[in-house]
């Protein structure tokens, strides 16, 4: 196989990313891949080992602007300033500035309006003789949910979510910019109102958020909308979309779980913990993606 025709982001590649690794793993543990265009390359782990060795390697990096001291916060992408792309000491500080919105009693209060979204969300599909189960439940239970999260208008919430819909996608390099230049422009205003005028949201914590007289930055705040975003928007369309393709292949536990409602908890655990295996196993596959450009 020639991985320099493996197009990492295709749907050929997502609908069956296994059947390339088990070609490639018995013959590289690491590989050089395409990445977004023809110019993009990147080195990619494919065994367990090679993952381990290159996390654990402290040669190895995430900062883009260590990698490429030319980068300035102009030209370089929003979520570059989050965590994902931070290295000690300023993960620890970023991780600690963002800690306090996310505290177990925090986190529990919204179980309830989680739930009351995913109601509503089915009541919309009711009536309709064909629904596109992922388009019309499973992607946007998370986004109205990070939309309430964060404090998002009423009135802005269509627009948020199909500048999200754009920054998840990864689409072509025009449309991403364009929406990505929206969506910054909106959060600018957003926080500045918030900073004024702070509520009981997640986004007005983090604006307020201090430690050791540190606080978060404007562009460590877009970061980390658009972090929360990718992290938590894609893995929860992923995990209810991939769950019901698991009870609709594996009928016999769909028929227990109709028979038995009460069953839903532990059998979502279960099937959590499935979905959990499988990405992992695709994670670690990729995980020395570490956004290292390297030239064609």
């Amino acid at each position: 196989m020639n991985l320099k025709s493996v197009d990492l982001f295709s749907n050929e590649f997502h609908q069956n990313p296994y059947e390339y690794y088990e070609k490639i793993r018995p013959h590289k543990p690491f590989a050089k891949v395409k990445m977004f265009n023809e110019d993009q390359y990147s080195w990619m782990a494919f065994s367990y080992e090679a993952a381990e060795a290159v996390l654990k390697d402290k040669r190895f990096i995430k900062d883009m602007k260590t990698v490429y001291p030319d980068l300035t916060d102009e030209n370089i992408s929003p979520i570059a300033h989050s965590m994902l792309f931070s290295d000690p000491p300023n993960h620890r500080r970023l991780r600690r500035l963002a800690q306090n919105g996310f505290t177990p009693q925090k986190i529990a209060k919204l179980r309830g309006r989680i739930e009351e979204i995913s109601k509503e969300q089915a009541i919309l599909m009711k009536h309709n003789r064909a629904v596109d189960f992922i388009e019309d439940y499973a992607f946007p239970i998370p986004i109205r949910v990070i939309c309430e999260l964060l404090g998002i208008p009423t009135e802005d919430r269509l627009d948020f979510q199909r500048w999200s819909t754009v920054i998840v996608e990864i689409t072509e390099a025009p449309r991403y910019e364009e929406a990505m230049d929206e969506f910054i422009a909106y959060l600018q205003k957003l926080i500045e109102q918030k900073r004024l005028d702070p509520q009981e949201d997640l986004l007005s914590e983090l604006i307020q958020a201090k430690e050791e007289d540190e606080q978060l930055t404007l562009n460590e705040l877009y970061g980390f909308v658009i972090l929360l975003i990718v992290a938590g928007h894609e893995t929860t369309v992923n995990l209810i979309s991939n769950g019901l393709l698991a009870l609709l292949t594996h009928p016999e536990q769909l028929a227990l779980l109709k028979e038995d409602p009460s069953l839903s908890g532990k059998r979502l655990m279960n099937c959590y913990v499935l979905m959990v295996r499988l990405n992992l196993a695709q994670t670690v596959g990729q995980v020395s993606l570490l956004y290292l450009w390297v030239n064609k």
